[in-house]
C-alpha cells in the first residue's frame, strides 16, 4: 500500500492529484497534505479534518465503517461541521463543551453521549436540516469525484488511494438512511405549500408520468405507515 501512494506523489507526474482537487476543495487543504497522506500507510487524519474526509467519501458513494456504526444523532450533527452550516465553536457552544476533541471522540465510538447532550444534537439538527439538504445537493454537484463517471482509464494509484478508505457502499441500511434524509427534506417542502391550492391549469399540466408518480408515492407512504402502526401496537 505504501509504495503505491508514494508512487502517486512521484515528481514525473506533478499533476497526479490533479483527480483529487474535491477532496482537497472540500476539505480546505492544501495539496502537500494530501501527498503526505499517499506517503503514509497510516495517514493519521484526525479530528475535524477525520469528520470532513469520512463526510466527503459519503458524499461520493464510499462506505466508511465508523460513519455506518456512529450514532445517528452525532453523525448528523458533525455533518453540520463538516458542510459548514455551524463552526467548532459553534458546536462546542451549543453543546456546553470544553473541547471539541469529546464531540469527536463521540462520533468515532470512543467515548458516550448524554441523553441531554444528544437532544440538544438533534433539535439543532432538526432546526438547521433545510439549510443542510441544500448543502449536501450543492456539495453532491460541486465535489464530485471525476473518475466515478468517467469512462476513460484513470489514474489507478489515485483511484486505489480514495478506495482503500472506505468501501462502495451498496449496503441497504445506507440506502434506506438516504431514503430518510429524501423524505425529511420532501416534507418540508410540503410543510411549506409548495404544492398546495394548485390551479385546475396547473394540475392538467401534470404529465401521467408525475400523477403515476404520486400515486405510487401515496401507495409506498400508506403502507409503511401501516406497517409502523402494526410495530407500535404489536
Amino acid at each position: 500500500m505504501k509504495e503505491r501512494f508514494e508512487a502517486t506523489s512521484a515528481p514525473r507526474s506533478k499533476n497526479r492529484l490533479k483527480p483529487l482537487k474535491p477532496l482537497m476543495d472540500f476539505c480546505g487543504v492544501e495539496e502537500n497534505t494530501v501527498r503526505n497522506w499517499l506517503r503514509k500507510e497510516d495517514p493519521n487524519i484526525c479530528g475535524e479534518l477525520y469528520v470532513r474526509v469520512t463526510c466527503f467519501l459519503d458524499l461520493n458513494g464510499y462506505k466508511v465503517i465508523e460513519f455506518e456504526r456512529c450514532d445517528k444523532g452525532i453523525r448528523n450533527f458533525v455533518e453540520l461541521i463538516a458542510y459548514r452550516v455551524i463552526s467548532v465553536e459553534d458546536a462546542l457552544n451549543i453543546l456546553h463543551m470544553p473541547r471539541i476533541s469529546g464531540l469527536f471522540a463521540m462520533f468515532r465510538g470512543d467515548r458516550g453521549v448524554s441523553s441531554e447532550r444528544h437532544a440538544k444534537m438533534w433539535d439543532f439538527w432538526k432546526s438547521t436540516r433545510n439549510e443542510i439538504f441544500q448543502k449536501k445537493k450543492m456539495a453532491a454537484e460541486k465535489y464530485r469525484l471525476s473518475f466515478l463517471s468517467r469512462s476513460k482509464e484513470v489514474d489507478k494509484p489515485i483511484e486505489e488511494m480514495v478506495r482503500a478508505m472506505a468501501e462502495p457502499t451498496s449496503s441497504i441500511e445506507s440506502r434506506r438512511t438516504a431514503t430518510m434524509y429524501i423524505m425529511y427534506g420532501l416534507r418540508s417542502l410540503l410543510d411549506e405549500g409548495i404544492l398546495k391550492n394548485l390551479s385546475a391549469e396547473e394540475l392538467g399540466d401534470l404529465s401521467h408520468e408525475d400523477v403515476l408518480c404520486v400515486s405510487s408515492l401515496s401507495a409506498h407512504f400508506s403502507t409503511l405507515a401501516s406497517d409502523i402502526v402494526r410495530k407500535k401496537a404489536g
